[in-house]
């Protein structure tokens, strides 16, 4: 079993100095064409410049569609979570905290929200999607015994709860582990006008389908930069091509006149600098 566990040893001891020497040499030739081709380095170069440039672009662009999405979703939410406190008050107009039932009195409510009657449908309907309602007799002096919640209240952030229980509407975005996974919610609280202040109600709007066109923006921008950092690699080497070859065959020219061969000459074509540059010699 040690010899086995040796000799397995040695053998990745040998594949990785096989490994090593490979990309030294890789390195060495690289590191000897950039020495040696005056196309090579000029392609290299408006490579990194380019793709600095469309990683740069790629960003702001992502970063653009992305508040753009979450401004919309945002005013959005915010019309929904004002029609539906307008729906609760309506239905917790004569609530009494002391009374039994209620509990089940803030569940009818919240079940008004999920099915609402063809006249709140109207008020409560936007386009901020669907969403999962929280409604909470909760203060911050408030413990378990005295405060009531019906829905995911664990859901709601504390700092979410002391805005709300502030008497201000309140959004923030939040992370919720659930049994398939983190999923990303878009949480509004708002206080329910009553007799009774310490009643809020917050809505939870998943952001999956914003995510998903945020990743479809992303791989469409990583797929579009680099067709475009390829077809800037093609232009570049044709260009460049242009203008070192004619560089080529001066410089070989120069070789054979220095070897004594003084009957060389170079072929005009045109009347540009290349040119001017072929009929000197």
């Amino acid at each position: 079993m040690k010899r086995f566990v040796a000799s397995a040893t040695s053998a990745v001891a040998r594949e990785a100095r096989r490994a090593v020497a490979a990309g030294r040499r890789w390195c060495a030739a690289l590191g000897d064409l950039w020495r040696r081709s005056l196309q090579f380095r000029v392609v290299v170069s408006t490579l990194a410049l380019s793709s600095a440039v469309v990683f740069v672009l790629g960003m702001v662009l992502q970063n653009q569609i992305t508040q753009q999405l979450l401004d919309t979703k945002t005013r959005a939410a915010v019309e929904a979570t004002h029609a539906a406190v307008g729906v609760v008050e309506r239905e917790l107009a004569v609530l009494n905290v002391n009374a039994d039932g209620f509990e089940s009195t803030l569940s009818k409510a919240i079940n008004k929200l999920t099915t609402p009657s063809p006249e709140d449908a109207g008020r409560t309907g936007s386009d901020a999607g669907a969403y999962e309602p929280v409604l909470a007799y909760d203060g911050p002096a408030m413990t378990y015994p005295q405060s009531v919640e019906v829905g995911p209240y664990d859901d709601v952030p504390q700092g979410l709860r002391r805005g709300v229980q502030d008497g201000q509407m309140t959004s923030q975005i939040h992370t919720v582990e659930r049994e398939q996974g983190p999923v990303t919610y878009l949480l509004v609280g708002a206080p329910v006008e009553n007799r009774y202040r310490p009643l809020q109600l917050y809505l939870l709007f998943p952001l999956t389908s914003e995510r998903s066109t945020v990743g479809v923006v992303q791989s469409t921008l990583l797929v579009g930069g680099l067709v475009l950092l390829l077809l800037l690699a093609g232009i570049t080497n044709l260009v460049t091509k242009q203008v070192v070859r004619p560089v080529r065959r001066a410089a070989e020219a120069a070789e054979r006149f220095a070897g004594g061969e003084l009957d060389e000459r170079m072929v005009v074509v045109g009347e540009d600098d290349v040119a001017k540059l072929a009929e000197s010699y």
